[in-house]
């Protein structure tokens, strides 16, 4: 078995024909909405603690999560919560697990927002602007304006505070191709004219996520 493996290729065509097949893995999970919140619990079942800390700290009546998922961040706030994401069925396992009074789950192209999610304080983009390219999170930031938006929170991993681990194993297999370091997300949100208010960085139980989150203020 191990012969016919390696037989006619080199070290490197191994490794990516392995992390091919993972990510083909990766993305039969993912597609489930519930496969993926259970994949999600199990990488950094504490992700919710320290998001709600950092949104605890910013005052807010209502808050936009941009890119919810299956909806389990939906507890960072105690406000009035509105979760955008693209796949129907995500949305779907969010209504139906997550659904409450003074909670909305809507589909929607977060590169096409619609004025008809109204006005919120607060908008949130969690572990969402690794999955953009530049030109697409400029697009997002722009379309941002139809919720006239008080403040928004990024968060997304810091590339520059991940170790070995992280960039030779988890970066292969993550969906996102997009990961950034903190000054080139911050680059990204001043060219597009938001300011950047505070910076605050977390690491997640397993010291795999180094996480940072950015608080911005809209453009003038």
């Amino acid at each position: 078995m191990a012969g016919r493996w390696t037989a006619g290729r080199t070290g490197g065509e191994n490794q990516l024909t392995v992390i091919r097949l993972l990510r083909t893995g990766i993305e039969r999970l993912v597609a489930s909405p519930g496969a993926y919140a259970w994949s999600q619990s199990l990488s950094d079942p504490f992700r919710l603690v320290p998001l709600r800390r950092v949104v605890a700290g910013i005052p807010h009546s209502s808050l936009l999560d941009l890119g919810c998922g299956s909806g389990d961040l939906c507890a960072m706030t105690a406000s009035a919560y509105t979760g955008v994401d693209g796949s129907p069925a995500n949305i779907a396992y969010a209504r139906r697990h997550h659904g409450a009074p003074g909670r909305r789950f809507e589909v929607g192209d977060l590169l096409a927002l619609d004025g008809s999610l109204g006005a919120h304080e607060l908008v949130v983009m969690a572990s969402v602007l690794h999955h953009l390219a530049d030109d697409e999170v400029r697009r997002c930031l722009a379309g941002l304006a139809v919720v006239r938006p008080g403040r928004l929170l990024v968060v997304d991993i810091a590339l520059e505070r991940t170790g070995p681990v992280f960039r030779r194993t988890i970066t292969p297999l993550d969906r996102g191709r997009h990961f950034r370091t903190t000054s080139a997300i911050r680059e990204l949100l001043t060219a597009a004219g938001w300011r950047t208010e505070r910076e605050t960085g977390w690491t997640s139980y397993n010291r795999l996520f180094p996480y940072v989150g950015l608080l911005a203020t809209p453009p003038p």
